[in-house]
């Protein structure tokens, strides 16, 4: 109870501090001016296809790192990291449907399946740490330390539980149906028309201090308006012009 008491003063102060509304001028500054990358003006596919596959890659790697180790300190810790490598790779499927359809959206439901036993396992981790610390201090003021052996012992079963459905979650979630038809997309996408329409016709370049701007259009070709007809002349003026012609004509001979 006295790191709770303690801990809500803090929690209601935060959202007024200082700290905090930086934090909130920093995350509109971000969003109104993204820092976008060259790549931001590619193929919506191409980038983010990619990006899915190699963050699924690295969640692989992870997971069956984690599952290689034995149960303890060690799996803990390499679980954990294969949790936030699934929030990533969930994160990274969810822009990509706009693009890449269907695949995108259903690898993203199973990794999901994923982060959700990694999570549960990672939770259970944190609140054994409770009752673990509070049992001798239970003890040493004379009360029975039984209460909270049953909490630690329950979450530790709650551990147990996710590891042994998490080969099975793993196995769902890394069928190569939709990772195979998001690759044929992505290289489809690759290997698509160079001009295929794009948000813009230039790459982006960033300015020190400002957002990413873009490369100046050339010009556009000025309009020009059709020559005025000449006046047809009238036939005195033929008539004049033929004289004149006729008589050079005879004085040259």
């Amino acid at each position: 109870m006295s790191r709770s008491s303690a801990a809500r003063p803090r929690t209601l102060d935060a959202p007024r501090s200082p700290r905090y509304l930086t934090l909130l001028d920093s995350l509109t500054g971000l969003t109104e001016q993204p820092p976008l990358r060259r790549r931001a003006a590619d193929e919506p596919g191409k980038v983010l296809g990619k990006a899915v596959i190699e963050e699924f890659g690295r969640l692989a790697g992870r997971v069956e790192h984690a599952l290689e180790r034995a149960p303890g300190t060690d799996r803990d810790t390499a679980l954990h990291q294969a949790r936030k490598a699934a929030k990533k790779t969930r994160y990274a499927t969810e822009p990509a449907r706009a693009s890449l359809g269907e695949p995108a959206k259903r690898l993203g439901r199973r990794v999901k399946a994923v982060q959700k036993a990694l999570g549960e396992h990672q939770d259970s981790v944190v609140a054994r740490a409770t009752p673990r610390d509070l049992a001798p201090a239970a003890h040493a003021a004379g009360e029975t330390g039984f209460t909270w052996g049953l909490l630690y012992g329950r979450e530790k079963a709650v551990a147990e539980r996710c590891e042994r459905e998490l080969p099975a979650v793993w196995a769902a979630a890394s069928k190569p149906g939709p990772r195979e038809a998001l690759t044929r997309r992505t290289v489809a996408a690759l290997s698509g028309p160079a001009d295929r329409a794009a948000p813009c016709s230039r790459a982006p370049r960033r300015t020190r201090g400002g957002p990413c701007s873009f490369a100046a259009a050339p010009p556009l070709p000025r309009h020009r308006e059709p020559a005025a007809a000449r006046p047809a002349p009238d036939e005195r003026t033929v008539v004049q012009r033929s004289s004149n012609s006729r008589g050079n004509t005879l004085s040259h001979s």
